[in-house]
């Protein structure tokens, strides 16, 4: 039987990993307005506002591909820039709401539910153009359908207007040099 050997990571390798989740790195995103298309469980519009440096509200409204149900998430983020200024993981979470297509064969329609969603996932941004790939988990808190569910979606956005915050702006207190 052959024993599994432990290779040690590369020195770099961990020096980029630490870096790129360090303070220093923390770009925050190239944008304040952007809006476009999300695909996942099914077919979006998306819309993120920057409401503070590395900070932005985002609203999402899809229709799922197979049930016609329809979905509204209101999630706050927070970016991480990593090794470049144009490429960003974040995280946050929010609220969901889905409004469940009605069945006339149905004597009683089923309760329309809402919970809590959260989001996590990178994103690239090239000039007006704004990319990302993310998982967002939801939880039911109340209504009829699934407790938990963990959806990958797809991105793709028009940068209408760039930032409106950056680093230290939010700072007013401070006296600018």
């Amino acid at each position: 039987m052959k024993k599994l050997i432990c290779r040690s990571t590369h020195p770099l390798f961990l020096l980029l990993f630490f870096f790129a989740l360090s303070p220093l790195s923390m770009f925050g995103q190239l944008y304040g307005t952007a809006g476009g298309l999300r695909i996942g469980n099914g077919i979006g519009l998306t819309l993120q506002q920057q409401v503070a440096a590395h900070t932005t509200v985002e609203g999402i409204l899809q229709s799922d591909f197979t049930t016609k149900d329809v979905t509204l998430s209101v999630l706050g983020e927070q970016h991480y820039g990593i090794l470049r200024r144009n490429l960003n993981f974040y995280m946050g979470a929010g609220f969901y709401k889905t409004w469940l297509a009605t069945d006339a064969n149905l004597i009683v329609q089923p309760t329309n539910p809402f919970g809590l969603s959260m989001i996590g996932g990178l994103e690239l941004t090239l000039g007006k153009l704004n990319l990302s790939v993310d998982i967002k988990p939801t939880i039911k808190i109340k209504g009829d359908g699934k407790t938990v569910q963990a959806p990958l979606g797809v991105s793709a956005r028009y940068v209408f207007v760039g930032r409106y915050f950056k680093d230290d702006d939010w700072k007013f207190w401070k006296k600018k040099r």
